[in-house]
């Protein structure tokens, strides 16, 4: 069983705390019980000393009473039992060589007998357990006149090592007590610090189950706060992304919908009258005729709309290699030409105004743009009427314009006119061969060179197209950074 994130966290603490508090106090106490150890090793030496330099100084003082330079080993043994037994209280035995030659307890005289050996002039310590008592045994050599003998003195440890094992079980108490005690208050504090995290995996499980409206409350300024605003923005994009996916979604099943639609119109005309043809044989030359320029019809419609389709899907795949920097005004004049004939049929007027420049586009599908554009223009105006075919610069930026004075667009279609297949009349806009492609190619192309396309109307009053480009500044640093990319 996986341990959740605030138990991993409360464990890891916990232990890493406790262990380097134990680690701690454990080398606290052995310190504190050194020095203590050393204080009382340094005492006992002191009263080592003391004895020795109270030994030598009755000595010395005998020498004084008697007037001699030396007085007789019996006197020393004599003199030595004395001051052992009358001014010495701390438990200590001398020896001579390996014998024993005085004492003032006897208890502890078999372990004296073992520290008495020593080779050196300096102090030897020993500290043992003598049942449940510790004994710190020091030994040392010194000389009274010409005899050498070794002390060897005992000083009862006992309390100290009761004292430490008494700090010993304070501390663990102390240890085990602030240790339950850090528990409490490290589970309370991370239960509050992570509390905001349970309020982010809400948020973050609604948002995962789809609810991507779902916004978490902004309320902190930390990492934490950083984090949820992360979160938002992130829950923001995928409400966005997934609103588009399905606004793309919806629109391309309509598009569908609207191409079976407008394919299937035509195909039936198609397939009825050919039909016809097949099946009645005394057909009249008339009615044949009849016939005949029906299904034409037809499959010139279906053929436009094969081309509008093909064109509008292959648009997108123009690269920015296939731009260069153009002259606007024998690409006007080239499309100007070839939409001559078509508005002739119709006695309506192209009238051009053009300004000099150059346009950074791909020129085939410029002039696709702009014959679509005319061609809307026409469908849209009477007979023996005009078009109007701008090139201009406005504030520094090119605007191509194709404006007519027929029956314009009402307001409220506008804003749908540019996507595929919508008509503002379908009845009339099928009777001039038109498929609802010619802006939404129109709108491709213009988003392909980064400009933008902006329609006014007026009912009545007519209809202005404006494509209008990048600044010559920003048209010039696409065009380098396309030539050295």
């Amino acid at each position: 069983m996986s341990l959740r994130l605030w138990q991993r966290i409360y464990l890891t603490v916990f232990i890493l705390v406790s262990v380097i508090l134990a680690i701690f106090s454990i080398l606290w106490q052995r310190n504190s019980f050194r020095i203590m150890l050393e204080s009382e090793q340094n005492t006992a030496i002191s009263e080592h000393s003391y004895i020795i330099n109270t030994i030598q100084n009755a000595v010395l003082t005998e020498q004084l009473r008697q007037g001699k330079l030396t007085v007789t080993t019996g006197d020393i043994r004599t003199l030595v039992s004395l001051t052992l037994q009358e001014q010495i209280t701390q438990d200590c035995a001398l020896f001579l060589g390996s014998v024993i030659y005085a004492y003032n307890h006897e208890e502890t005289l078999e372990q004296k007998k073992q520290f008495s050996e020593i080779d050196n002039s300096n102090y030897a310590l020993h500290t043992v357990l003598d049942g449940d008592r510790y004994l710190c045994y020091v030994t040392s050599r010194f000389s009274v006149q010409d005899s050498s003998f070794v002390l060897v003195s005992v000083r009862d440890l006992s309390s100290l090592y009761t004292l430490s094992q008494t700090s010993n079980w304070q501390l663990l108490f102390l240890y085990t007590a602030g240790a339950s005690i850090m528990a409490i208050v490290l589970f309370i504090s991370l239960r509050s610090l992570l509390k905001p995290l349970q309020k982010l995996n809400t948020g973050i499980t609604a948002i995962a189950e789809g609810n991507y409206s779902m916004r978490l409350p902004q309320t902190r300024k930390d990492e934490l706060g950083v984090i949820t605003d992360n979160i938002n923005r992130m829950a923001a994009a995928i409400e966005t992304n997934v609103r588009e996916l399905k606004q793309v979604a919806d629109d391309r099943q309509k598009f569908i919908d609207n191409l079976s639609h407008e394919m299937k119109t035509p195909l039936t005309s198609i397939l009825g009258y050919a039909d016809l043809l097949t099946i009645v044989e005394d057909i009249d030359p008339v009615t044949r005729t009849e016939y005949a320029k029906v299904i034409l019809s037809e499959s010139k419609r279906l053929r436009t709309l094969s081309d509008k389709l093909m064109e509008l899907i292959t648009v997108g795949q123009i690269t920015s290699q296939e731009m260069r920097m153009l002259p606007i005004e024998p690409l006007i004049d080239e499309v100007a030409l070839s939409v001559r004939p078509m508005l002739t049929q119709q006695n309506q007027h192209l009238i051009i105004n053009v300004q000099p420049f150059f346009l950074y586009a791909d020129k085939t599908l410029l002039q696709s743009m702009l014959y679509n554009l005319i061609d809307n223009a026409r469908k849209a105006s009477p007979s023996e009427g005009k078009i109007l075919l701008q090139a201009l610069i406005r504030d520094g930026r090119p605007i191509l314009t194709v404006t007519d004075y027929g029956i314009g667009i009402p307001p409220e279609d506008l804003e749908q006119i540019t996507k595929p297949f919508y008509m503002v009349d379908k009845s009339r806009s099928r009777q001039a061969g038109g498929s609802g492609l010619g802006l939404a190619l129109c709108q491709e192309i213009a988003a392909l060179h980064h400009a933008e396309l902006k329609i006014q109307s007026e009912l009545g009053k007519g209809t202005e197209v404006s494509v209008i480009f990048p600044s010559e500044n920003e048209t010039t640093e696409r065009s380098i950074s396309n030539e050295t990319g």
